[in-house]
């Protein structure tokens, strides 16, 4: 049986917040703002990371894509 996982609900300070995964353009382009940095997110993150987008949205690198781990981003707002 194929699924395939378009969303996850995130509990965060006893509040639901929306995850959707994070495309791969959209990977690309943060890491051109991060590039200015000497900073890199690779597409195939290390399980339990996070990172705050330079939108100021919390990203999550959680399991959902073919029991490897990926990015997700969250409506959380990690620096409003």
């Amino acid at each position: 049986m194929d699924y395939l996982i378009k969303k996850v609900i995130l509990e965060i300070e006893g509040k639901e917040y929306e995850a959707i995964p994070v495309s791969k353009q959209d990977l690309e382009l943060e890491n051109s703002k991060l590039k200015k940095e000497g900073k890199h997110l690779d597409l195939n993150c290390n399980c339990g990371d996070s990172y705050c987008d330079s939108n100021g949205y919390l990203w999550i690198c959680d399991l959902g894509r073919s029991n490897s781990c990926g990015w997700w981003r969250s409506t959380w707002r990690c620096n409003p």
